[in-house]
């Protein structure tokens, strides 16, 4: 771990803001002349990224309507990067803000992965 991401991580651990930390990580990650019709940008937390620890929905809608109000192009697609279950896909993907996911472990079996589509399908 970086010093850097354990910053990041302390400012979620201490329960400080994460509007700081969003912009920096996405400043400069949509080079001009991106636009929903050639770009697709996926969000997972610093924080979250290999430790087993997830944000919670309410979480997960602030930040993505943070990210998309950082937009140039506010009709961009943004896709939860936190690795999505059948148990939260439902509240993931029902979010105005959220225009898919990034499935992870759960895609590794028809099992897992045929409930988070069908739940994609019913929300969609």
């Amino acid at each position: 771990m970086t010093r850097r991401s354990n910053a990041i991580g302390n400012w979620k651990i201490k329960g400080l803001t994460t509007d700081l930390s969003i912009v920096d990580q996405i400043a400069g990650a949509l080079p001009e002349g991106d636009n929903a019709g050639n770009t697709i940008m996926a969000y997972e937390p610093v924080w979250a990224i290999g430790t087993g620890r997830t944000p919670g929905i309410g979480e997960i809608a602030q930040t993505h309507a943070f990210i998309r109000s950082k937009l140039p192009d506010p009709s961009l697609s943004i896709l939860c990067g936190e690795s999505a279950n059948a148990s939260k896909a439902a509240g993931i993907f029902a979010l105005a803000d959220v225009d898919g996911g990034l499935v992870g472990g759960a895609s590794l079996t028809a099992a897992k992965f045929v409930p988070i589509i069908q739940t994609l399908e019913a929300t969609s």
